[in-house]
Order: C-alpha cells, then structure tokens, then sequence
C-alpha cells in the first residue's frame, strides 16, 4: 500500500486526519491523509485535487494500462519514436536525476 502524506511531520504523533482517502491506483492501494485545521468542504476538494494527480501519474505511467505512455514505450520503441504526454518526459527526467547528479 502506498500512502502520500503531504508534510507527515506537521501532523504530529497520534493525530487524526481531517480528511482521507484511498483508491487502487497503479497496481497497489494509494491513500491520501490530508491533516489541517479547517472546514471540511476544503479539505474535501484538496484531498480530490491530491487524487486527481495521483489518477493523472496512473493514466500515463502505469505499466498495467496498456494505454499509458509506458506502456506504449514499452511495446513500440524498438521500432522507433513514441509521442508521449509532456508531464511523462518530466517524471522520467525526475527518475533519472540522481543517476544523472541533476541539480535545481
């Protein structure tokens, strides 16, 4: 199971989550805690908005979508160049970073 915690540290130990929420998503559960002082409405529309992402890196890099830019990398590469979604090239430059000592 994966579990994305935005800033984990501010929650505190033992502390309860306004909001939360999971959702299979690129081969494993995701579940997304959203700890804030605030009103429910905002934190429901912050956890959708975090979900929303985590759907977005799903469609173009889960290797069990055969639709996904991965995927069609995967099977159409060795025959020559695949278009792929702009955000795909940003996350595969994100991987690649530390191997390349890429530096912001």
């Amino acid at each position: 199971m994966a579990i994305v915690e935005m800033l984990p540290g501010l929650a505190g130990a033992g502390a309860i989550p306004l909001a939360s929420t999971h959702e299979y998503l690129m081969g494993t559960v995701a579940e997304v805690r959203l700890y804030a002082a605030g009103d429910a409405a905002r934190a429901g529309h912050a956890l959708e908005a975090a979900l929303e992402e985590l759907r977005t890196v799903d469609r173009l890099m889960a290797v069990q979508r055969p639709e996904s830019d991965v995927s069609r990398i995967n099977r159409e590469a060795a025959r020559g160049p695949v278009a792929v979604d702009p955000r795909s090239s940003g996350f595969a430059l994100m991987m690649m970073c530390p191997t390349l000592e890429c530096y912001a």
